[in-house]
């Protein structure tokens, strides 16, 4: 997400970004993506890995990483496999070859989020994180930092509540958590079976 992007679309929900200087807000946009690729357990930005596996009999290997992007290469014993000798399930993680294979292989690939997830999953979310994360501290400026412990406040006529909620929102409003939480089920495979 761009610094210029993130400043249009906080102005849209009324967060003033005036205090902070383009440094400190690509910073903080960064932060975030990390703090939610830790979350959901995925890597949202591309990140290139290898899969090794010494002694390796088969038809399928299950790599450690998911969602894949692409395969950029397998090799068997040194040579290069043909990418019509296997598939892969980019969701899972899984490549499946044509023939029961026998020998060192090893798997180099990408991980991350195809351009469209990222467009309409992850962006509205890191907008909405920054944009909790700067109104939060905000607002426990002028609450003197009673903001995490208080429940309401009331000040002559006018009392103000703040939601307390037992579920696991991550730190962010109920809203927040609850997207968080439908992304990394979204992304998580529990019924993969590792084979022995």
């Amino acid at each position: 997400m761009k610094v210029d992007e993130l400043k249009t679309l906080l102005k849209f929900d009324g967060v003033d970004t005036s205090n902070f200087t383009d440094e400190e807000l690509q910073l903080l946009i960064n932060t975030k993506v990390k703090e939610l690729e830790g979350l959901i357990g995925v890597d949202i930005n591309p990140h290139d890995r290898t899969k090794t596996i010494g002694r390796f009999k088969g038809k399928m290997v299950q790599l450690s990483f998911y969602p894949v992007l692409y395969i950029a290469r397998v090799l068997l014993n040194g040579r290069v496999l043909d990418s019509c000798e296997y598939t892969y399930n980019k969701k899972t993680g899984i490549v499946y070859f044509h023939d029961k294979l026998k020998g060192f292989l090893e798997v180099q690939y990408t991980t991350g989020l195809t351009d469209m997830d990222y467009d309409y999953l992850i962006l509205p979310l890191i907008k909405d994180m920054v944009g909790y994360t700067i109104t939060y501290g905000v607002n426990n400026d002028r609450l003197n930092g009673l903001m995490p412990i208080a429940t309401s406040l009331k000040e002559g006529d006018v009392s103000v509540g703040f939601k307390a909620d037992s579920n696991n929102s991550f730190g962010y409003t109920v809203g927040i958590g609850q997207r968080i939480d439908d992304l990394r089920n979204r992304f998580m495979f529990s019924s993969r079976v590792r084979w022995i």
